[in-house]
């Protein structure tokens, strides 16, 4: 239901925002709009203004258009010619063309600027988990461990270390240099690896360096034990610092959480200490309501006031301060998206990783749980790949027509129609394949488990 309810307001309000710039550009260019439509196939609804431009919502949710006056479209009457598109200047047409991805980038830029004002929370990069004989063990991290900087590209937030890792992934750069913290003191750690020459869908580059990332890790300090719990029948209390469980040292809170949640119904020795005297209680946990596999003890963690400070970056932006982090994100989001394509293209990403309307819904649908927040910022992502995907010179797209402009500049006429038609007609054909291929990868990701 969430996914649904995700993917309808995405649609519309991205396909909106990219047909408006169409129309806006159109109307100042003194060109007709006879339609405009978010969505395809049967009206759901229309309403018909006194302009003449007939406003519909379509059946099919997986795109709109606005439809011009245009004499390449059929006959049209004398006395309008004038309105039609196809007489408007080449510069006008190129605007209107340019008008509808651009619109997209403006609605992102937007959205992040005014998140930026309302205040966003974001995880500081902690490393809360190192593999075993991993790459990144064998080169000294640690749990514990804050990542300062990738290649001296500063790393504030979980989301630039993500954007850091995934383009070194992407690149035949083999060095990866960290600079960490580690009890108030820097460090240099020197990473040599060889990325995967083809990366799936399913790759993880935090796994192939043989670590992983969040939030800072916790004290086993126990804040609340709740009633009827396995733990308050054990004897333990809030306040209690747990040390050991079944002989195994007890570093941080995950390391508790994740013998417990690994050993339903299974008798642990706690080893805790409670007003520094060290104290033994045994421990069965039950197994959860919603999955008994997983243990649950019924335990809380404190969670200090300096903890947080040092766990989350908390941002609230000025105006002047939101424009430039909503700039900088924009511009970040679009060169990656660039890369990508480029990756994709040199055979550096598999086909497998592209994806169609169906995880579109779904990460959607997550958004839509977790808050206005993350669902807004999900919104400024796929309203900046619209935008891109339509600027790519592919006939059909905003892209092919400005190709078509470009080229109609240089030579000093427009191509013939039968050329146009051509070039239109392999863009059906990209695009249909491109498109069976997003729906193929969605329905293998949802029905098979394949990556």
């Amino acid at each position: 239901m969430f996914a649904i309810l995700g993917f309808i307001i995405t649609i519309f309000l991205v396909v909106s925002v990219h047909e408006a710039g169409h129309y806006i550009a159109a109307r100042c260019a003194g060109v007709r709009v006879l339609c405009f439509s978010v969505g395809f196939g049967r009206p759901l609804w229309q309403y018909k203004a006194n302009n003449g431009t007939q406003w519909q919502v379509g059946l099919i949710p997986l795109g709109g258009y606005v439809k011009m006056l245009d004499e390449r479209a059929g006959p049209v009457d004398e006395d309008v010619k004038h309105l039609a598109f196809n007489q408007a200047s080449l510069l006008w047409r190129s605007i209107i063309v340019l008008a509808g991805p651009l619109s997209n980038f403006i609605f992102a830029f937007l959205i992040y600027v005014g998140i930026a004002m309302v205040g966003y929370v974001s995880v500081v990069p902690y490393v809360t988990e190192v593999t075993e004989n991993s790459l990144s063990d064998i080169n000294g991290l640690k749990v514990g461990d804050k990542i300062i900087s990738v290649n001296n590209k500063p790393i504030e937030t979980l989301r630039d270390w993500h954007f850091a890792i995934m383009d070194l992934s992407g690149s035949n750069n083999q060095e990866i240099n960290l600079v960490i913290s580690r009890d108030n003191n820097y460090k240099n750690i020197s990473l040599i690896t060889k990325w995967p020459s083809v990366q799936g869908q399913n790759f993880d580059a935090n796994e192939h360096l043989g670590l992983n990332l969040g939030l800072k890790s916790l004290p086993p300090v126990i804040d609340k034990v709740m009633d009827n719990g396995p733990a308050i029948k054990s004897g333990l209390e809030p306040g209690d610092i747990i040390t050991a469980i079944n002989g195994q040292p007890i570093i941080f809170w995950s390391d508790a959480v994740n013998i417990i949640q690994n050993n339903p119904m299974t008798l642990l020795d706690i080893e805790i200490v409670r007003d520094s005297q060290p104290y033994n209680f045994s421990l069965m946990p039950y197994g959860r309501e919603d999955d008994a596999s997983v243990g649950f003890a019924g335990l809380q963690v404190v969670q200090s006031q300096q903890w947080k400070d040092l766990a989350f970056k908390r941002s609230h932006l000025g105006i002047l301060q939101a424009f430039g982090d909503g700039l900088s994100k924009t511009y970040e989001t679009t060169i990656f998206m660039i890369k990508g394509v480029g990756r994709l293209l040199t055979g550096r990403y598999g086909v497998e990783t592209i994806s169609g309307p169906v995880t579109v819904a779904q990460v959607a649908g997550e958004a839509v749980v977790l808050g206005l927040l993350p669902f807004f910022s999900f919104l400024a992502l796929i309203n900046i790949s619209l935008g891109f995907i339509n600027l790519l010179p592919i006939p059909m797209l905003d892209g092919g027509h400005l190709l078509y402009n470009l080229i109609e500049a240089i030579k000093g006429s427009s191509l013939s129609l039968k050329t146009q038609n051509l070039g239109f007609a392999l863009g059906v054909v990209i695009l249909l394949s491109l498109m069976a291929l997003a729906f193929y990868n969605d329905l293998t990701r949802l029905f098979l488990g394949i990556t």
